[in-house]
């Protein structure tokens, strides 16, 4: 039972050994998209186990239309922002009146640096920043929304989408400038040596 087809059906039909497999093939990188949202990496995994909960609740609901990778990812990104609702720990700060975009940034920073560290360090990293601005931050750069749909999964104005999206670049763009200074001085201090 390799063939993906058999699987699925098998996990419809409530096969254990086709939902032990297909919870072997995906769970590794469904554990990244939890992370992206979650606080730590226990809490993680706690909405991993419940987004499988969910995936095989509804495998019945799975057309087959896209890629099951696709349709797992959007059952674990919904979980974790259900998760994330659940909690009410993100408080939105709405966009302030003569809010200035980025103007402390210079054209290409943020992808220059963004392009300077690997994905793991970069998931790290961001575990850094606020959570509502971490939560834009991986809907709008890396789920690929738009500001209106953004709005309309958390309840905000497009608007303060684009002010929490703005205020986590800067964030972001401040802890990568630190990280970089401190990685520049430690060569400097062991090129001295």
């Amino acid at each position: 039972m390799t063939d993906p087809n058999h699987i699925i059906e098998g996990c419809r039909n409530g096969n254990r050994t086709a939902m032990k497999m297909l919870y072997e093939q995906h769970s590794a990188r469904l554990l990244i998209v939890c992370r992206r949202y979650a606080n730590n990496n226990e809490e993680a995994k706690d909405w991993l186990h419940e987004g499988w909960i969910r995936v095989f609740d509804t495998i019945k609901s799975f057309r087959g239309d896209g890629a099951i990778e696709g349709w797992l990812y959007m059952v674990m990104k919904n979980t974790a922002l259900q998760m994330l609702h659940k909690q009410q720990k993100i408080k939105f700060l709405p966009l302030e009146e003569e809010e200035n975009y980025i103007h402390d940034i210079q054209e290409g920073e943020f992808e220059e640096l963004m392009d300077a560290y690997s994905a793991e360090v970069l998931l790290q990293i961001m575990q850094l920043l606020s959570p509502q601005y971490k939560l834009v931050l991986n809907l709008y750069v890396i789920d690929n929304l738009s500001h209106k749909e953004i709005a309309s999964q958390l309840g905000i104005s497009e608007n303060t989408s684009k002010s929490n999206l703005n205020r986590a670049r800067k964030q972001l763009i401040e802890i990568l400038r630190n990280k970089m200074r401190t990685e520049k001085n430690k060569n400097l201090r062991m090129a001295n040596l």
